[in-house]
C-alpha cells in the first residue's frame, strides 16, 4: 500500500507519529516559556537517528516512551529567529506583528489583532495537515451551535475528511490547535496539559494500531531511513518540504 503521494499527504500513521512528536516538542517549549512564532512544514526536519544495537534493538509495536529504540526516530524544530521567550516581559504580555501576513499565519496576525502562543498552535495545525493532505492549511468560521448562527464562532478545517481516516480523533487534535483560547474558561495559554492529552490519545492510537493492516508504522519510518541514508547521499537532516516528491514516490 502506498503511504501517500504528491498532494495526497503521508500514511495516516507516518503523518500522526510525526505529529506527536511535534506535538511533545511544542509542549517543552512552551512549558518553558518561549513562543516558537515560525512554526511551518519548512522548519521541520526529520530525525531519524541509527538506533543503538542495530534492527533488533529496535521494537516493532511503537513505544510512547521512547524506549525500546523509539527516543531515535521524530522531529526537530529549526529556525528560531522569531522566537519570543515570554518570561522576559510583564506576565499577561501581547505581542502584534506589522509583516505581512498570508494563509499560514493564525487569524490574529492575518487581522491585526494582539496575540501569544496563538502563532504556533495555527502553525501545529498547519504543519499536522500539510502532513496528512500534502497541501496548505484552509480554514473557515463557522457557528458553535448551528442552531446560533448569530452567536459564538470557531475555526475549522474548510477541507473535507477522508473518510478512512481517524476522523473523531483528528478532529479534536484541529479543534484544539485552531481555537486554544477556546480550550479553557479563562481563554488562558498556553494550554501544555490539554495538549498533552490530545498527544495521549494519539500515541495510544498508535500503539494499538501501529502494526495492523499489513502496515507498520516502524516499517515506514525504515523507508524513510533508507531515503535520507542512500537516495541522497548526504548528511544534511532530511526535510518534508525540500524532498516531499522523493519521500512520496519512494515509499509507494
Amino acid at each position: 500500500n502506498a503511504p501517500g503521494s504528491p498532494g495526497q499527504g503521508l500514511d495516516e500513521l507516518l503523518a500522526m507519529f510525526f505529529v506527536v512528536e511535534l506535538l511533545r516538542t511544542l509542549e517543552a517549549f512552551h512549558g518553558a516559556g518561549f513562543v516558537h512564532g515560525d512554526l511551518k512544514i519548512d522548519n521541520c526536519l526529520l530525525r531519524l537517528e541509527e538506533v543503538p544495537g542495530g534492527a533488533r534493538a529496535w521494537a516493532s509495536t511503537y513505544d510512547p516512551t521512547g524506549a525500546n529504540g523509539w527516543a531515535h526516530k521524530g522531529l526537530k524544530l529549526i529556525d528560531f529567529g522569531r522566537t519570543i521567550d515570554v518570561t522576559a516581559f510583564p506576565q499577561g504580555q501581547t505581542f502584534s506583528t506589522d509583516q505581512e501576513s498570508d494563509e499560514l499565519d493564525c487569524a490574529e496576525m492575518r487581522e491585526g489583532r494582539p496575540w501569544t502562543f496563538e502563532p504556533d498552535y495555527f502553525g501545529a495545525a498547519s504543519v499536522a495537515f500539510n502532513l496528512l493532505f500534502g497541501r496548505n492549511i484552509e480554514t473557515k468560521r463557522v457557528p458553535v451551535d448551528e442552531a446560533q448562527p448569530e452567536g459564538a464562532q470557531k475555526w475549522v478545517l474548510a477541507h473535507p475528511w477522508r473518510r478512512y481516516y481517524q476522523v473523531e480523533l483528528l478532529t479534536r487534535l484541529f479543534d484544539v490547535l485552531l481555537n486554544p483560547k477556546s480550550v479553557r474558561p479563562d481563554a488562558s495559554l498556553p494550554i501544555v496539559d490539554e495538549l498533552a492529552a490530545v498527544r495521549g490519545e494519539l500515541e495510544a492510537y498508535l500503539c494499538a494500531n501501529g502494526e495492523k493492516s499489513g502496515k507498520s508504522l516502524r516499517g515506514l519510518l525504515k523507508k524513510l531511513y533508507v531515503l535520507s541514508s542512500t537516495s541522497f547521499q548526504c548528511t544534511a537532516p532530511l526535510t518534508l518540504p525540500r524532498y516531499r516528491s522523493e519521500i512520496y514516490s519512494m515509499m509507494r
